[in-house]
């Protein structure tokens, strides 16, 4: 069977990480938004569905755009709402009391077409940010025994596209407009204030959902984010770089590595792709990266830049590390 220990691990760290993400997405930097929401109707629903389903949003001005980033709770509601949509509504406030209706845009995942047109041919990320939205689990065969190890097998699969999705959107505000999870807003006016709305038009019954708000003034860019202290210990042909999960998962949810060899001049990233580690148990509070050097007795320059949900690189202080 498929769930082992090891799988096991996994599995429970994905749900972790969603929720983490999650939250962030939720509570990072919403503000109470006034109540005009887009109206809805008010099907009947099952009520004991009430709040198990929800979206959270946020949002972050740059000055010349303000960039708005959303991630669903449940990997079976992301999946639908792959396939829906979701609704982005904008209002502005004026005079700091009322709000007027700017827009209101149905954001889909891109094609595959869209794809190739607004990503490199060379960018693997962009690639399994395709894979991600179009790509199918597994299915149980025919004529295979429908076991519980098999249901959860499926829901697996699903608990980790949703956050190698999730992971993804973060590194870069492209990938997440690909995937129906953020929205780069160009056409804003600076010292404006603009409330988004975030709604997801999959079937009300089945997933209801409250609407989503974030309010944010264009005044930005503000100051830039940081990078959480880290620190190194030495081994034999081994440089190890710590910092703390807890301070660093508040703002970040991936990393890359760099290092150099000249003395700090030029650093060469030993990450390709965004870089995290799950933890151990709920207890791990500290993210580690091992790194494996030619040479003991000579020092390398390390920086780590943190990812942050729009797409930011926040470097650390460089610091030295001897194998």
């Amino acid at each position: 069977t498929l769930l082992n220990s090891d799988i096991m691990k996994v599995i429970s760290y994905t749900c972790l990480l969603a929720f983490c993400l999650f939250s962030s997405l939720s509570w990072g930097q919403q503000k109470t938004a006034p109540a005009t929401a887009p109206a809805q109707a008010k099907p009947q629903i099952d009520t004991s569905l009430l709040g198990k389903y929800r979206v959270g949003v946020m949002t972050k001005s740059f000055g010349d755009s303000i960039v708005v980033r959303w991630a669903p709770n449940q990997s079976s509601f992301f999946r639908q709402a792959l396939k829906s949509g979701y609704l982005l509504t904008r209002r502005s406030v004026v005079d700091n009391k009322t709000t007027k209706l700017d827009f209101q845009e149905t954001i889909l995942p891109w094609t595959l077409d869209e794809w190739l047109k607004n990503a490199s041919r060379r960018d693997t990320l962009a690639a399994a940010c395709s894979q991600l939205v179009y790509g199918k689990n597994t299915p149980i065969g025919a004529t295979e025994a429908v076991t519980l190890d098999k249901i959860l097998e499926q829901q697996n699969q699903n608990d980790l596209r949703m956050m190698l999705a999730l992971v993804l959107a973060d590194s870069h505000p492209r990938y997440a407009r690909g995937m129906a999870l953020g929205w780069v807003d160009k056409k804003v006016k600076k010292g404006v204030q603009y409330i988004y709305y975030v709604i997801p038009l999959t079937d009300p019954k089945t997933y209801p959902v409250e609407v989503a708000a974030s309010s944010v003034v264009n005044n930005g860019p503000g100051a830039p984010v940081k990078m959480v202290p880290s620190r190194v210990e030495s081994g034999e042909h081994l440089v190890k770089i710590r910092w703390n999960r807890r301070l660093a998962e508040s703002a970040f949810s991936s990393y890359h590595v760099e290092r150099s060899i000249d003395g700090g001049k030029t650093f060469r990233r030993l990450t390709k792709r965004p870089w995290l580690q799950p933890p151990a148990d709920q207890m791990d509070d500290i993210i580690q990266y091992a790194d494996s050097v030619p040479q003991n007795y000579r020092n390398y320059h390390y920086r780590i830049l943190g990812i942050t949900p729009f797409g930011e690189l926040a470097p650390s202080e460089i610091i030295v590390g001897m194998g």
